[in-house]
């Protein structure tokens, strides 16, 4: 059962007493920082997870905490900060949903419809349509997307070093399978790492074919981009429902594992209808 508010007091003053004693306890560090947090005591919190980061910066659960530390302050300098934290997390555990859960309320919170969508539909697919989340998260990301039509919202595509120019193209056998209306989306993932893309572009309007410009100006957080990832895979689908996740009756093409550094351009064929 959960714990009242006097047995959390009790517990913080009890793991204050065994540091003060004993020094320095990474595990006690990191429980005096989760107590804090439910005591809503966010300064004790950020201190307690400091030391505890001292003592092993790549503790993913510290970091998890940490950023939720940080968003709930909500300045735009800690919400950056909780991004670098988060982006690190899923670096070493690339499907850690509570890091890509916590990087969507980031996008949502600063307005970047595109990436909050795709973070949201990345959990979504993740989970039982019995879970009790599913119903929350999907209603966010129609919010999302009413937010983007009201908006006009779209990926961005500049200019950038390192940037791979792609070329996509449809079989011929496909052609008179586009759905209609359909969106295109060209987009690069990490080949074996985070689902989240790491650049996109997302097209309601194009005619086959047509070159496009994969770069870091779509990233989500610093440090989890396309210049992060050693080897990438491009991919591109006609969506019929606005989603960068797979539908039936869609039409796709991926390529191989390539290596990002070696890449400058790419011709892609979309050559698979989705059963």
């Amino acid at each position: 059962e959960p714990l009242s508010q006097n047995e959390l007091q009790a517990f913080a003053l009890a793991l204050r007493t065994k540091l003060s004693r004993s020094g320095d306890d990474e595990v006690a560090w990191m429980l005096l920082g989760r107590v804090a947090m439910s005591l809503n005591e966010f300064d004790m919190a950020q201190q307690s997870f400091d030391k505890a980061l001292r003592m092993n910066p790549d503790n993913m659960q510290v970091l998890i905490s940490y950023s939720q530390v940080l968003l709930l302050e909500g300045s735009e300098a800690n919400m950056t900060r909780a991004a670098g934290m988060l982006s690190k997390v899923l670096k070493v555990e690339p499907t850690n949903l509570d890091a890509i859960s916590l990087l969507a309320l980031i996008a949502y919170e600063r307005k970047d419809w595109p990436q909050a969508k795709a973070a949201f539909e990345v959990l979504l697919a993740s989970m039982e349509k019995s879970d009790s989340r599913y119903s929350m998260i999907s209603e966010r990301i129609t919010d999302i997307e009413q937010q983007m039509q009201t908006e006009g919202s779209v990926m961005p595509v500049t200019n950038h070093t390192g940037a791979i120019a792609v070329t996509v193209d449809i079989a011929k056998e496909l052609v008179d399978k586009q759905p209609k209306d359909g969106i295109l989306f060209i987009f690069a993932k990490a080949a074996s790492g985070s689902p989240m893309p790491l650049a996109a572009v997302k097209l309601a309007k194009y005619s086959f074919p047509i070159t496009v410009e994969l770069n870091d100006s779509s990233a989500m957080v610093a440090g989890l981009n396309l210049s992060s990832a050693e080897n990438i895979v491009i991919s591109a689908r006609i969506s019929i429902d606005d989603s960068v996740m797979p539908s039936s009756g869609e039409l796709e093409g991926h390529s191989k594992s390539l290596k990002r550094e070696s890449v400058s351009d790419y011709k892609l064929q979309i050559d698979t209808l989705i059963p």
